[in-house]
């Protein structure tokens, strides 16, 4: 049975599951599930319309579903538009992830991520799988963040660009365009290499690294638009891996707002990224 202590609030309609734990002076708003076996640390906030699943831990501090920081948000929109986080999460202190800021959408964290302290995910972003956001991190309103990346202490993003899977910010960078599959970004906000650090962590094989590094190596060589450059390279055969499909479909697919620029690439030709 849930262990919630006395003087914790809790709202109505909410659903604890086995073993979860609620601390000192935290806030369960209405409407909230919580599953089985999760931690939510003392004077933590979780507002109405929250679900967060198994295995997970919250923070002193951490303030969950509050409403988005968008100049245009109808604060009457239903708690239908909440968070949704997924299990086996590590959510530290003082971290905040908001709310959709539209009806009948949501802001959605994957399973087995870690957020330090401090980190933010904003309105309407998506987070995938094992993501990690170190210290005071934060991604802006509608950023797409595939399996496996990184976000470096006090990364910074743009709104509503999207990132690959395991690919990375280092400390201090920060970006306003798009980053593809398994690359890094510099503190300078351009593109630097692969992120070999995130291919190790997905147990990639040493072949398939060095045939995505041929391939990246490849596709950054070249000039002209970074889609046609992609299309070109699917039809030569370059997509053989997991990996290198992953990272060319990304240029076709994924794409938002335009890919960072590569160190030592002619940055001039900006319309080359786009």
């Amino acid at each position: 049975m849930p262990h919630v202590d006395a003087t914790a609030i809790i709202g109505n309609d909410v659903n604890l599951g086995n073993d979860v734990s609620i601390g000192a002076f935290s806030v369960i708003g209405d409407d909230v599930t919580v599953g089985s076996g999760t931690k939510i640390d003392s004077y933590a906030v979780i507002r109405s319309g929250t679900r967060i699943g198994s295995n997970c831990t919250v923070g002193n501090f951490a303030a969950i579903g509050g409403f988005p920081q968008y100049d245009g948000f109808d604060i009457n929109i239903p708690i239908s538009s909440g968070v949704v986080i997924g299990n086996n999460n590590r959510i530290g202190s003082y971290v905040v992830i908001n709310r959709s800021s539209k009806n009948n959408s949501r802001t959605v964290v994957g399973n087995d991520c870690t957020f330090h302290k401090g980190s933010k995910v904003a309105h309407d972003c998506v987070v995938g799988d094992g993501t990690i956001m170190d210290i005071s991190s934060t991604l802006g309103g509608k950023v797409s963040v595939g399996r496996g990346c990184f976000f470096g202490k006090k990364a910074a993003t743009e709104y509503g660009i999207a990132f690959g899977d395991y690919s990375m910010m280092e400390d201090d960078s920060a970006t306003a365009l798009d980053l593809p599959p398994y690359a890094v970004i510099g503190c300078a906000t351009i593109l630097t290499g692969i992120n070999f650090d995130g291919l190790r962590r997905a147990n990639v094989s040493d072949e398939n690294v060095a045939a995505l590094e041929a391939c990246f190596n490849e596709f950054y060589g070249r000039t002209g638009p970074v889609k046609m450059r992609a299309k070109g390279m699917i039809r030569e055969g370059y997509g053989t891996t997991f990996e290198t499909k992953n990272f060319l479909r990304f240029f076709l697919v994924s794409m938002k707002r335009g890919a960072t620029p590569k160190r030592g690439v002619d940055r001039i030709a900006s319309k080359y990224y786009h």
